[in-house]
């Protein structure tokens, strides 16, 4: 029977920078009904959705002194009731021998993991089906009747399956999915463990979670940015009867789509094939396509969509949760979510009951694997890099499976109980483990991880007991009490000295910082309860001194927890960037400063020369005329001194390239890092790639009273509004016929008599003047008005610092064309010129020390030994002297004619006053009579 997917929304608090900067509301709920207020509109009517269910959980609720969150009025929505509407229905239909599918969407930051997942005593879906799972079994035990649970665990992160349960290394390409007509897509060799009870369920949890908790150490890998698959299988074993009812339960918790505003452009991560966005955008053209029942639907474009097949079009009853930001700022994303939901609703699955003969089911799994075997016996020979295998290959691949189908038929005669006391033996050490830390916990110094999902934080310790512990990565036969992984983390990285419960650290060789300030080398400083520690470039922890702990609770003093968006905002704090209290900055600068150092630390650790650094970049040196200032990275080429600017899309997008390489670079038994070609490599730009050299703000209120600006070259600044060359540019009136016209006779006193007439002009960009030296060529480009096209110059070669455009455009605009719109314009914008270049790649050159200008500091005289001056350098200074003469000239002839301009106006008071300043005698003017 055909079921269509069950869509629930919820909303969640605001967070604490939310409050902090008094975030507006935008959504309500009514019923089932979802209503979204648009920001920028707020008159208009709301977009009304309506679901199965529409949950509250904004406010109206308290915090009890266990920590779970209760109802305070009618309206809010507890994780008690988000499991009795959904997950009940759930264990109903599972016992029932339907497999169920639960999956959130929504994007980052947005609640989904506490719906799935759930924090402390605030136990989300999977820990409640576990737990009633269990609960009901005890209930119904039956003679007759043989209950079992299994339990999986894998992570999709960058398209890669990796097998949360596994103690294997996991292969770099990740696990294989493969299909077949009894279980459609499925994932090879992923662990299933026997579990004989919730206690059992939250140990394997918590291995998982440990497992992906040292995973993201490793990498860069954040949980927002990687989907998590839990299933329980449950099979009813009907002895007598011989009958299996079996059903999988899945519960989903997915990855979170990106904040348009910080990517930039819609959808540009999206296109990126390989990393996690991909899964997203496929997911939401199959749910599209389901909705409008088209024949071919792409579930194999994803890994994500392969395995969620049954969910969303098969034998499934499945359970969808939208989780939305409620603050203003995040509306389009909110949108966009509730977009997706409904179009989820639509979606009908065909359920059935999964029961078979027992014998029959072990038939067909055992079947299952010898026809993988016999597929794998019929591949043909072949390159290896064109997918064949040779036939040493096939050999070695071939008694591998069928070592492990002896394994899979002798794990199928045993029974269930044999199984269960097997995993159970396996678990035994790991959970003494646990107490045993649980214990230490109370009574050592030690830190604890840092992680931004907050269900991954505290899943590493490392423990002080000794006198003296060591930091390291474990390489080149060192053996560290406390060993880390990660970019930047070397051999002797620090050291930890615990003196009767008081703990000092001392940075050895490697990078440490305390509260957000990198520590001096070989310099010891003791560490106080919840300081905060980064080894490395993404090892993050806080300190606990159980000592300190307990003075502090008997002073009656509590401290706040430790987050990871505190320490991020410390971090952030200590960037060195000036953000004038701009949140929006400094939430940008939380998100994306930890990556860059990352970025840095990869770079260092794979012998890339190159930095990356954040730099704010305005508005006006982007040439935007919103003139808000944008979080930049600054990347500098180490071998040749160029430097490249990218926005935060384009280096989270070059990032993802760099984890690949060095996930490679770690994978390997090669101790050496891998060449690079620059055209190629994840961590530079390709030296052909044109950069932003600087920008001209152009004065237009001259032609506003069609006056000439005439040789008068203006200043080229960068991105940080440093001074880097000059531009000669021209903007001349013309006549009807096109002709310059620079004796004034087209003079207007006042701007607004230009309306309604016919405008000529010319724009001219003559030459740079004094730019880099290491651009090959260059050109400029600029937009007037409301012009659609962007005009360019031609690219010219450089001749020494001087590059000659010799540009030149005639603009000629009809009455109708020039408006109060344009006068406007022209009295109050700039024509904004950019200069783009394309950089030498070759490395520059240093200069002789001997043929700088130096001074005597002990006399305070220039030092004569060193007054020659290189040819080159004598012209350079030459040419910028007349150039400096150039525009002294050009001011000159401009002040000349503001003269005439008010010496013809009418006689008012205000031009008297104007025309005394102007003939009042200055000290510039003196100088230049002189």
């Amino acid at each position: 029977m055909a079921n269509n997917v069950l869509v629930a929304v919820r909303v969640r608090p605001f967070s604490k920078r939310e409050i902090d900067k008094r975030a507006q509301l935008i959504i309500n709920m009514q019923g089932k009904m979802t209503l979204l207020f648009n920001p920028k509109d707020p008159k208009a009517d709301p977009r009304k959705f309506t679901f199965d269910h529409s949950y509250w959980s904004h406010d109206e609720y308290k915090e009890t002194s266990s920590g779970y969150l209760e109802p305070t009025g009618s309206k809010y929505t507890d994780q008690l009731k988000l499991y009795k509407d959904l997950g009940q229905g759930m264990l109903t239909n599972a016992w029932e021998g339907y497999n169920c599918s639960i999956f959130a969407y929504g994007q980052t930051g947005s609640g989904k993991s506490y719906s799935i997942m759930g924090y402390g005593a605030n136990k989300g879906l999977v820990p409640q089906v576990g737990e009633n799972l269990f609960k009901e079994i005890s209930a119904k035990q039956n003679k007759d009747i043989e209950y079992q649970v299994t339990f999986s665990m894998l992570e999709i992160y960058n398209e890669k399956v990796k097998d949360l349960l596994s103690k294997k290394k996991a292969p770099s390409t990740g696990l294989q999915i493969r299909q077949s007509p009894q279980k459609g897509f499925y994932v090879v060799d992923l662990s299933e463990v026997p579990v004989g009870s919730f206690e059992d369920v939250k140990a394997r949890m918590g291995e998982g979670n440990r497992n992906r908790t040292i995973g993201q150490t490793k990498m860069n890998e954040t949980s927002s940015r990687a989907h998590t698959i839990v299933c329980l299988n449950f099979k009813q074993n009907r002895i007598r009867e011989k009958v299996t009812k079996f059903c999988s339960i899945n519960l989903v918790d997915l990855a979170g789509s990106e904040n348009q505003r910080q990517t930039q452009a819609e959808g540009q991560r999206f296109t990126e094939a390989k990393y996690i966005n991909l899964s997203l955008s496929t997911l939401g053209r199959v749910i599209e396509d389901l909705v409008k029942k088209k024949k071919y639907i792409p579930f194999s474009d994803s890994v994500l969509t392969r395995l969620l097949k049954n969910a969303l079009g098969g034998n499934s009853k499945t359970t969808m949760i939208a989780a939305i930001s409620p603050d203003a700022e995040n509306y389009d994303q909110t949108l966009s979510t509730l977009r997706y939901a409904d179009r989820a609703k639509s979606i009908k699955t065909s359920a059935k009951v999964n029961e078979s003969e027992t014998s029959k089911l072990i038939q067909e799994l055992i079947h299952e694997k010898e026809r993988l075997l016999k597929e794998l016996s019929m591949m043909k020979s072949g390159n290896k890099e064109s997918g064949g295998y040779t036939e040493e290959d096939i050999q070695k691949i071939k008694q591998e499976k069928e070592e492990e189908l002896k394994t899979y038929k002798s794990d199928l005669e045993k029974s269930w109980a044999e199984k269960l006391e097997q995993a159970r033996k396996d678990m035994e050490v790991q959970i003494k483990e646990q107490k045993k830390e649980e214990e230490d916990v109370k009574k050592y110094p030690h830190f604890w991880n840092l992680n931004e999902d907050p269900a991954l934080c505290g899943k590493i310790i490392h423990f002080t007991k000794s006198k003296k512990e060591t930091v390291g990565n474990g390489k080149g036969g060192s053996n560290p009490t406390i060993c880390l992984n990660g970019p930047s983390i070397v051999k002797d990285h620090a050291l930890i000295y615990n003196r009767d419960g008081d703990v000092f650290l001392m940075p050895d060789k490697g990078q440490v910082l305390r509260n957000g300030s990198e520590l001096n080398t070989s310099s010891e400083i003791q560490l106080i309860h919840q300081d905060r520690i980064r080894f490395g470039a993404n090892n993050f922890f806080v300190f606990h001194s159980p000592k300190e702990e307990i003075n502090l609770k008997k002073q009656g003093k509590v401290l706040p927890p430790i987050t990871f968006e505190f320490a991020q905002s410390e971090m952030a704090q200590h960037s060195g960037l000036d953000l004038y209290g701009d949140d929006i900055l400094m939430e940008d600068v939380m998100s994306i400063h930890h990556i860059v150092q990352g970025a840095n630390a990869m770079a260092q650790d794979l012998e890339r020369p190159v930095k990356y650094e954040l730099v704010l970049v305005s508005g006006a040196a982007r040439g935007d005329d919103t003139l808000r200032t944008e979080l930049y990275v600054r990347v500098t080429d180490l071998e040749t001194s160029n430097e490249y600017t990218w926005d935060r899309a384009k280096f989270l997008n070059k990032q993802c390239g760099m984890q690949e390489l060095y996930e490679e670079f770690e994978n390997s038994e090669d101790s050496l890092p891998p060449p690079f070609d620059k055209e190629q490599d994840s961590f530079f730009d390709p030296p052909s790639a044109d950069v932003a050299v600087g920008v001209v703000s152009v004065p237009l209120n001259y032609l506003a009273h069609m006056v000439d600006l005439r040789d008068d070259p203006l200043t080229i600044t960068d991105y940080a509004a440093r001074q880097i060359g000059f531009l000669k540019v021209e903007i001349i009136p013309c006549d009807s016929k096109g002709r310059e016209m620079t004796d004034l006779s087209l003079c207007v006193q006042e701007s607004r008599d230009i309306i309604g007439q016919t405008m000529a002009f010319k724009i001219k960009i003559i030459q740079g003047i004094n730019l880099p030296k290491n651009l090959e060529r260059s050109w400029c480009c600029y937009r007037f008005y409301d012009y659609a096209d962007m005009v360019e110059t031609d690219h010219v070669e450089a001749s020494s610092a001087t590059h000659k455009y010799n540009h030149e455009k005639l603009y000629k605009l009809g009455k109708d064309q020039v408006t109060h719109q344009l006068v406007k314009y022209l009295e109050e914008s700039t024509l904004t010129i950019e200069v783009r270049g394309i950089q030498r790649s070759k490395q520059t050159s240093k200069k002789n020390p001997k043929t700088r200008l130096s001074l005597d500091s002990s006399r305070g005289t220039l030092n004569s030994s060193n007054l020659s001056l290189a040819s080159n350098e004598r012209s350079e200074l030459e040419s910028k002297i007349d150039f400096f003469r150039e525009k002294a000239d050009a001011l000159e002839r401009k002040l000349l004619k503001i003269e005439r301009i008010v010496d013809e106006a009418d006689p008012s008071e205000e031009m008297i006053e104007i025309r005394r300043i102007l003939k009042a005698p200055t000290v510039t003017k003196a100088k230049r009579e002189s």
